[in-house]
């Protein structure tokens, strides 16, 4: 599938989109708190591939993170949930440059499992960033994590 895109000067650029999870990704737990290794290019980041230490959150229960990969020379994102007790909402954001965040994934509501998003284009140029919400908690927004 794939979807275009316009950035700030109004070009329309294709962004493709991988929607399957793969069974060689391990989305279950997050592997540490450390940092994950990036070399800096300039004003973009190289990613590495697995999950991003910094773009962990978590409300109650609820634990979102995003999970990168690299395919066909491109990067990739998706965004991962876990809900360990609570009622769990997710979604996957991305931007451009400096621009906004626009939400580029379903939303996913998950109890008491692991579930994670298909991947979405995070190449040069573009920061990913998973939002959770604790749905049991009624006043509660979606709260967003940081951008990879």
């Amino acid at each position: 599938m794939r979807y275009a895109h316009a950035d700030e000067q109004g070009r329309t650029a294709q962004r493709g989109i991988i929607t399957a999870a793969h069974a060689d990704d391990p989305v279950e737990t997050p592997p540490d708190d450390s940092e994950p290794d990036e070399t800096a290019l300039g004003d973009d980041t190289v990613h590495t591939e697995g999950y991003e230490a910094r773009s962990y959150i978590r409300s109650g229960g609820c634990e979102g993170w995003v999970y990168t990969k690299k395919r066909s020379g491109h990067w990739y994102a998706k965004g991962v949930i876990r809900s360990r007790r609570n009622h769990c909402l997710m979604l996957l954001e991305t931007r451009h440059g400096s621009g906004g965040y626009v939400q580029v994934s379903n939303e996913y509501r998950a109890i008491n499992e692991t579930m994670s998003t298909g991947y979405h284009w995070d190449d040069r140029g573009y920061s990913a960033r998973v939002c959770i919400q604790n749905y049991d908690n009624t006043e509660e927004q979606y709260r967003c994590g940081r951008g990879v």
